[in-house]
């Protein structure tokens, strides 16, 4: 497998360390996945190997050593836009969303290739996100139930059942939740009246308000940082505006860093080896996909032009694979690697 060539390391004001790589370019794959997804997840496995799954019960594994993908065991019900949630020491979660799902989650055991339900979810999670806890739990929040969900709970990996937390101070829908370096989960945006993020505590079990959003978004992305940064990217603004915007959260507190070319929802935003992040497809002005990308570099907080996709795709997943970023589905069944020529 080819890697990414490391070239300068150069220090940032924003204390992160960015590393240029080789140039990139994608590659369009000829192995196309077994079915159509637009509205899936995937998840970056060990080996450079990536999970996909969602909108569908057929779950696909690709290897980054063939470059091709081959099923793996399927999921219990059909999910559309489920939650997802790389579990801490190892397997995958995906939680609720739009179809035949319901209350209900499962998990991807990696060493089988099998799905296992949990017990019930209190309520149905749909338009929410998820994260890990420690020790293997996860947690899911918001939602579009009820016209907004501000109610959240917690897995427990040994009875593998689900319990009700407090609920969080305001109701969200299309949120992002983000593990933190320190095991705090930050849940970022959602709500349009609401700019403050909001910090879960596993420890209390409790929320907690933080720094508000200098822009308020939903359907956004939210990539942690090497530093411990976590940046936020694009979204749907109040007004059904198309946000560019891109903000830094640190320590409790919300930064510019610059704003993006294009406008988008729907995106993908992955953190490269060398510590860009890149910025992938989505919606863009009149609600039209496209194949654009960007490079957002924390050292310079700028968005640069990175080559563009071989077709315009929203709604599609995105996963690291070590030499490069898998992008799958949005709208059909193809799939695309950036890496290096």
């Amino acid at each position: 497998m080819r890697r990414l060539v490391l070239l300068l390391a150069l220090s940032s004001g924003c204390g992160e360390t960015v590393v240029p790589a080789a140039p990139l370019a994608w590659i369009a794959l000829p192995a196309r996945m077994q079915v159509m997804r637009t509205d899936h997840v995937s998840a970056s496995l060990p080996g450079g190997d990536v999970l996909v799954a969602g909108a569908d019960i057929v779950t696909e594994r690709w290897s980054a050593t063939t470059r091709a993908f081959t099923t793996v065991g399927p999921t219990g019900v059909s999910r559309q836009a489920p939650a997802l949630a790389v579990l801490v020491g190892g397997g995958v979660m995906l939680v609720g969303g739009v179809g035949d799902a319901g209350p209900t989650a499962e998990t991807f055991h990696v060493d089988n290739g099998v799905w296992t339900g949990t017990g019930p979810l209190p309520d149905p999670y749909i338009d929410a996100a998820a994260a890990p806890l420690d020790l293997g739990a996860a947690i899911v929040v918001g939602g579009s139930i009820e016209g907004g969900w501000k109610g959240a709970a917690i897995w427990d990996v040994g009875t593998r059942d689900w319990g009700v937390v407090a609920p969080m101070s305001a109701a969200r829908i299309h949120p992002t939740a983000t593990r933190l370096a320190d095991g705090r989960t930050l849940i970022v945006g959602g709500n349009y009246l609401v700019p403050e993020a909001e910090l879960f505590d596993g420890r209390t079990r409790l929320f907690a308000r933080t720094g508000a959003l200098r822009t308020m978004v939903r359907q956004h992305t939210a990539t942690l940082l090497t530093n411990g940064d976590v940046v936020v990217i694009g979204g749907k603004a109040a007004g059904d505006l198309i946000s560019g915007a891109i903000q830094i959260y640190r320590d409790g507190a919300w930064t510019s860093g610059g704003t993006l070319a294009t406008p988008r929802y729907r995106h993908t935003a992955t953190l490269l080896p060398d510590g860009r992040v890149l910025v992938a497809g989505g919606m863009t002005t009149g609600d039209v996909a496209t194949a654009s990308c960007e490079y957002w570099n924390p050292s310079t907080t700028r968005a640069t032009a990175a080559p563009a996709m071989h077709q315009p795709r929203a709604g599609h997943a995105a996963s690291e694979t070590g030499d490069g970023v898998l992008v799958t589905g949005g709208p059909d069944a193809t799939a695309e690697l950036l890496t290096t020529p």
